[in-house]
């Protein structure tokens, strides 16, 4: 089943209109239809009135309006979509998903600003908020959307919120291609290297974990069914950090798509600070993905 409403926000700043852009193509592609918001910040206009004539705060409002009735227009007409602009005050952080949820929406599309764009994410700026409090997956626009995501590369941490991901990804993008990485660690090398141990045993002990790594991305892979045989398996040894940064710059994958495994409210939604360095310095967009409660009592059954 395709998407059927999606929710882009723009502060009319060029990476917000990369973001609509891509959104814009996502809604035709399914036939979805398209909310285009912008969020003022609070206490603008008054402070606007304030410094400028009733007559220049109120052509400020209304040229707010106007430029987004004229750009939902603009992509209705150029996408044969229906497209619904909205303005709101308050912080973009809460208003966003406030929105998307209050709509139900079932993609949030934002631009990615500046060269730290997810360190801020993390931090609690506008994606991240959300995927906390909308729930629903976020996709974070950086490049712009010349073509169609062919290729993404998918980190897993092998949990319910990465194959929650995948799937997630594969139903934005059917044609999608994957690659699905997992760089697995020695978490006893260090000792044996203290201990002493043989190179034998250490090398004994680096298989076994080899094996294990592969046997769990398997059983992963398998878990998703027809989508499982469209994903490229890659398993390294090694820093998963350093790890997934080769190959995101070896695949060339237009999209990193990564799972937040859902704790409990806005403060306890964890991702893991593997996906979190690796997010920050993606030089592609970035889809984030929550994973459903009963995401995870079908990785506990089967597990």
């Amino acid at each position: 089943m395709g998407i059927r409403t999606i929710l882009a926000a723009t502060d009319f700043s060029p990476a917000a209109e990369r973001a609509v852009e891509r959104a814009a193509a996502l809604a035709a592609r399914h036939g979805a239809t398209l909310h285009l918001l912008h969020v003022a910040p609070q206490g603008w206009l008054p402070r606007l009135r304030a410094w400028a004539s009733g007559a220049a705060a109120a052509s400020a409002e209304s040229g707010i309006e106007t430029t987004l009735a004229a750009e939902a227009s603009r992509i209705a007409t150029a996408r044969a979509i229906a497209v619904h602009p909205a303005v709101a005050t308050g912080d973009p952080r809460l208003v966003i998903p406030a929105q998307g949820a209050a709509l139900g929406v079932e993609l949030i599309v934002v631009g990615a600003h500046g060269s730290h764009f997810v360190r801020e994410l993390l931090l609690g700026s506008t994606a991240w908020a959300a995927l906390a409090l909308a729930g629903c997956p976020v996709l974070a626009v950086r490049l712009p959307p010349v073509q169609a995501y062919t290729e993404a590369l998918a980190g897993t941490d092998l949990s319910a919120a990465s194959a929650a991901a995948i799937r997630t990804a594969a139903r934005l993008v059917p044609e999608l291609h994957f690659t699905v990485l997992h760089a697995y660690e020695d978490p006893y090398g260090a000792g044996l290297l203290l201990a002493d141990a043989s190179s034998d045993a250490i090398e004994r002990y680096r298989e076994a974990a080899r094996v294990e790594a592969e046997q769990a991305i398997d059983r992963l892979l398998a878990s998703l069914g027809d989508l499982g045989p469209r994903c490229a398996r890659v398993v390294r040894h090694g820093p998963p950090v350093l790890r997934l940064r080769e190959q995101l710059e070896a695949s060339g994958a237009q999209l990193l798509v990564l799972g937040a495994r859902e704790k409990s409210g806005i403060e306890r939604l964890l991702i893991g600070s593997v996906a979190e360095q690796m997010a920050l310095e993606a030089p592609c967009d970035v889809l984030l993905v929550r994973s459903r409660a009963e995401d995870a009592a079908a990785a506990r059954a089967s597990g």
